[in-house]
């Protein structure tokens, strides 16, 4: 990615691929490397999860480069072919962690990321549809892809009714 801080905006993280702030405390975007992770913590992230499906060793090293930043940085593996509910309880889980704090999600292109994020700021937090809608239509929109609709929906039932 060769991420560079520069002297006028050390903390920008809005230039990441496929960038959406979601809310105050939510950011998402496309895949990050070692050297981004400096940018989150100038500006002041203390969490980034990652739905990537990676190796064991580049979450080792991403872990390993975020802990030297003071950023606690969470693996939720995330298949694209075939999303679960499992991978989503679990986002949810390390999500209420970190109540009001400010998170960084990504993925390889914002899309997993922004579909997991768009269903906790709906299911959990109880957040206006409408907006958060609007934030993951930023990127993409899910409806359009067969897998990714009927994993949304089968989300909201799942979550609706299991309160």
């Amino acid at each position: 990615m060769g991420t560079h801080l520069s002297a006028q905006q050390p903390a920008d993280i809005s230039h990441f691929k496929n960038y959406v702030k979601a809310n105050d405390q939510l950011h998402t975007c496309g895949k990050i490397d070692e050297e981004a992770l400096a940018v989150v913590a100038a500006r002041g992230i203390k969490t980034v999860i990652s739905l990537n499906t990676e190796s064991p060793s580049k979450v080792i090293l991403m872990k390993q480069r975020a802990k030297a930043l003071d950023i606690q940085y969470v693996h939720v593996p995330v298949s694209w072919k075939a999303p679960s509910l499992e991978s989503l309880k679990l986002f949810f889980k390390v999500m209420d962690q970190h109540p009001g704090a400010e998170v960084l999600v990504h993925c390889r292109l914002n899309w997993r990321a922004s579909a997991f994020v768009y269903l906790y700021r709906t299911l959990r937090l109880k957040e206006d549809e409408a907006l958060a809608k609007a934030a993951l239509h930023q990127v993409w929109k899910p409806e359009r892809y067969k897998t990714w609709e009927r994993f949304m929906q089968t989300a909201k039932n799942y979550f609706e009714t299991n309160r």
